[in-house]
């Protein structure tokens, strides 16, 4: 059986497509179900959600990877996925809107965006946003965060996803609307030997 999954929804990954968004977001509210939900500002604000699931396959609908490498020592919204407690067990899914060289490494190394990690598995998937639906993530989901990313998204797609969490009753974390922090901090389990990694190809 495959392992439970959490589906991590950044809406910066329809930055280009707002019409998208707002479907795709109505569309997961009306079928999630009693899958737990939380809604947080800034993304690194999941990791306690995501650490603490059943799931051992994080699957990241983002316009960015959120992926670091293994020298990482800095915890903030560009590393998160990084810091996943259970990655060296685990599978890494990032759901892309399209190919673009701006996108994918999220630590300035100049390398592919899943060089040097030491997550278990990981893969990119490229998804054309006005044809993407999260409904199909919905089965063996444990848990679902949505996260606004305010530093990377025009005001109204801030005001649609706050107007959502109002209107579904959400549970929400604000944060910092600048998203220019960290916290330093190096990723648990990097002292032990890292698991193998199995590098996909764009």
């Amino acid at each position: 059986m495959n392992p439970k999954h959490f589906l991590s929804v950044d809406i910066d990954y329809w930055v280009k497509d707002t019409d998208s968004m707002m479907t795709s977001l109505l569309s997961l509210m009306n079928s999630k179900g009693d899958i737990p939900l939380i809604a947080v500002m800034n993304h690194q604000q999941l990791l306690p959600y995501v650490d603490e699931s059943e799931a051992r396959h994080l699957v990241n609908i983002d316009y960015h990877s959120d992926l670091n490498n293994i020298t990482v020592k800095e915890l903030h919204c560009g590393s998160w996925v990084s810091y996943v407690k259970w990655r060296a067990e685990g599978k890494y899914t990032w759901i892309r809107p399209e190919k673009d060289p701006s996108m994918g490494r999220c630590d300035s190394a100049g390398s592919r965006w899943n060089s040097f990690t030491d997550w278990r598995y990981t893969r990119s998937i490229i998804e054309i946003p006005y044809k993407f639906r999260l409904n199909k993530f919905l089965p063996n989901c444990a848990g679902i965060g949505l996260c606004m990313s305010p530093a990377f998204i025009s005001q109204p797609m801030r005001e649609f996803f706050l107007e959502l969490v109002r209107l579904c009753e959400i549970p929400y974390e604000p944060g910092d609307p600048s998203e220019l922090f960290s916290e330093p901090k190096i990723p648990p389990g990097l002292e032990e030997a890292h698991a193998h990694v199995c590098h996909i190809p764009y």
